[in-house]
């Protein structure tokens, strides 16, 4: 997204839902669905902290979105795609290397819980 439509979007205070995905070793400005990696999430702007050449953005991820197509619009150089919900494949929930990583993330959530009561962030 270019500069100056996020101090657009700061200004007037428009809401914005945005796909964000992580690219391949593609070009800056990707234009096709190859140079993406098509899942990624339905996003929304909730904070813009611009600097003068510059600008950090907040994200609030909602959900899991998979691009299926590249929409082209005239004059417009931004990649836009149509996009349908993520469906996660089913796992089989015996296999011993999904419990296993089930476990690990579960302990890795408790650590990071008991970390924030103990520095008083929760």
């Amino acid at each position: 997204m270019h500069l100056d439509a996020l101090k657009k979007i700061k200004r007037d205070g428009i809401k914005v839902g945005l796909f964000l995905m992580t690219a391949r070793d593609s070009p800056a400005n990707p234009t096709t669905l190859n140079q993406i990696r098509k899942v990624g999430v339905l996003a929304e702007i909730k904070d813009i902290t611009m600097g003068e050449k510059y600008a950090q953005v907040m994200f609030m991820s909602h959900s899991r979105i998979k691009a299926t197509s590249v929409v082209r619009h005239p004059n417009d150089t931004t990649m836009h795609v149509n996009i349908v919900p993520y469906e996660d494949e089913p796992v089989d929930s015996s296999d011993e290397a999904i419990k296993a990583y089930s476990f690990e993330l579960i302990f890795t959530y408790n650590k990071m819980v008991e970390t924030l009561k103990r520095e008083g962030a929760v």
